[in-house]
């Protein structure tokens, strides 16, 4: 996460607590109303799109210096770098938020008009806290946040033994305000809109993907390699050499999806990739619409000697070596694209199936049968599996990639209108497991106790009149027998 270090926006200030807290985002939830603070925090090198939500203010007098407080929003100091949680900051450890873009300082009156104030040439707005009024039995509150917007900006550095780390260069925060007014001061709901960007400075690498530290983080981008066409040992069948396209951001995505739902047909416009998210269960699909005599040429043409089914006509069916597609997973989520360790990418697991299509008219006129208008035998989707475990300490365990396999599935394609001259849609999924697998998990059955059973050694007529049933009846031993008799007579003896 990014850490702030709370306090006066001063780094020269002696004698002043830093106290070291996650930035945070206002977010909204499901109801479109912002987030309880402290908010969403916010993750390095991870976008946040313009998002707005619903302040509540329940006493405008009060929110009015606090939550609604631009200066407030500046009022921090972001770590360069990672630092251990107590140490302070310095001129050279910590930088300051730069507000020099919100100018001219634009505010939204309530009649919803806007006004601009000018800025001193080169100098950052003067932010204050908004001013309270009261007027008329009405509540106001002047120059109360709108709108704050981040651009962090990061190079990387070298560092001593010859690595190197990235650090955070600047912070340029856009700030637009607003006027509220309440008639009759009553609880009303202010507007808030945040977003956030990250921008490299410097440097020839690209920006790459990341999805962890390393561990993978749930609903992070599944990151992805390619193997080269000559890149397996011979030996081993391990990959050593991976394409150099995966030097770039590299995620896992579906291909042949068009915008409209379609399938995309191999060699034509390959539609916009479907990314794949670590930790969530996904079901991707698209149609394509045959009429009984195309599904018919298609069926028969994949049963003929030079058989090309749907797998070589869909995209969506096209996995890994065969469709030029993405054939290893980092098992990290800190694993560079460019990375060529082997130990760090796990292979995905091809099943080898064979589609074998078979038209069910194929003899309706020699056997004198109804016509099913049925393609058996066909690929009718993949189906992959990630299997995923938490390595480290129990207090912080980072979640690796173990194994992934995919498959293709068979399915039956049946022409059911009674039209035939018209198209019918048939669909062809991609569906994503991810299964946990650690102690916690292992086992997947509950265990049940058998029912307790009654002592084996009981007296006949323990129950008299009642009977105990011929399952659990036990002759009672002539020492206990004599022992209950002899307490029998006592007692009457007693009396």
């Amino acid at each position: 996460a990014m850490l702030p270090v709370t306090g006066p926006a001063s780094l020269r200030q002696s004698g002043v607590v830093e106290a070291v807290a996650p930035l945070s985002f206002r977010t909204p939830d499901v109801f479109g109303v912002c987030s309880a603070d402290p908010g969403q925090p916010a993750r390095f090198l991870t976008d946040l799109p313009e998002t707005s939500c619903w302040l509540e203010v329940a006493d405008l007098r009060d929110m009015c210096s606090r939550r609604l407080s631009p200066r407030a929003q500046v009022a921090w100091m972001l770590r360069e770098a990672q630092m251990s949680g107590q140490s302070r900051c310095s001129s050279g450890r910590c930088v300051l938020p730069n507000t020099t873009s919100s100018c001219p300082l634009r505010v939204m009156g309530v009649d919803g008009a806007a006004r601009s104030t000018p800025c001193t040439q080169g100098q950052p707005p003067q932010l204050q806290d908004p001013v309270f009024e009261t007027s008329g039995g009405a509540c106001l509150c002047r120059n109360a946040l709108r709108e704050v917007h981040y651009t962090f900006r990061y190079a990387p550095r070298q560092v001593a033994g010859g690595s190197s780390q990235v650090e955070v260069t600047g912070v340029d925060v856009r700030l637009t305000l607003q006027d509220l007014a309440s008639p009759g001061c009553q609880p009303l709901r202010a507007y808030q809109a945040t977003s956030a960007r990250f921008l490299q400075v410097g440097g020839s690498g690209l920006p790459r993907a990341r999805s962890g530290n390393p561990g993978y983080r749930i609903g992070a981008p599944l990151l992805a390699a390619r193997c080269q066409a000559d890149g397996y040992d011979e030996t081993t069948s391990r990959c050593v050499a991976f394409e150099e396209a995966s030097a770039q951001t590299f995620t896992a995505a579906v291909q042949g999806i068009m915008p409209d739902g379609s399938c995309a047909r191999e060699g034509g416009p390959p539609g916009r990739p479907a990314e794949i998210f670590f930790g969530e269960d996904s079901i991707f699909g698209c149609t394509l619409e045959l009429t009984r005599e195309r599904l018919a040429e298609l069926c028969t043409a994949g049963s003929g000697a030079n058989p090309s089914g749907f797998v070589d006509l869909l995209q969506i069916l096209r996995f890994g070596r065969a469709g030029a597609r993405w054939t290893h997973l980092a098992a990290f989520g800190d694993v560079h694209p460019g990375d060529q360790t082997a130990d760090r990418w796990i292979a995905v697991t091809l099943a080898d199936r064979t589609e074998a299509l078979q038209w069910s008219d194929a003899d309706v006129a020699t056997s004198n049968l109804a016509s099913s208008s049925t393609c058996r035998g066909a690929f009718v989707g993949i189906d992959m599996e990630v299997i995923y475990s938490p390595f480290g300490k129990v207090g912080n365990p980072q979640n690796r990639i173990v194994g992934a396999k995919a498959s293709h599935r068979f399915g039956a394609l049946t022409y059911r209108r009674l039209d035939p001259e018209q198209k019918q849609s048939f669909p062809f999924t991609f569906t994503v497991t991810f299964t946990r697998l650690d102690n916690s998990g292992s086992q997947t059955e509950v265990v049940v106790p058998p029912r307790p059973r009654l002592p084996l050694a009981l007296p006949h007529d323990l129950f008299y009149p009642f009977s105990l049933g011929g399952g659990a009846f036990t002759q009672a031993s002539p020492s206990l027998a004599a022992l209950l008799m002899s307490i029998v007579g006592v007692y009457a003896g007693g009396a």
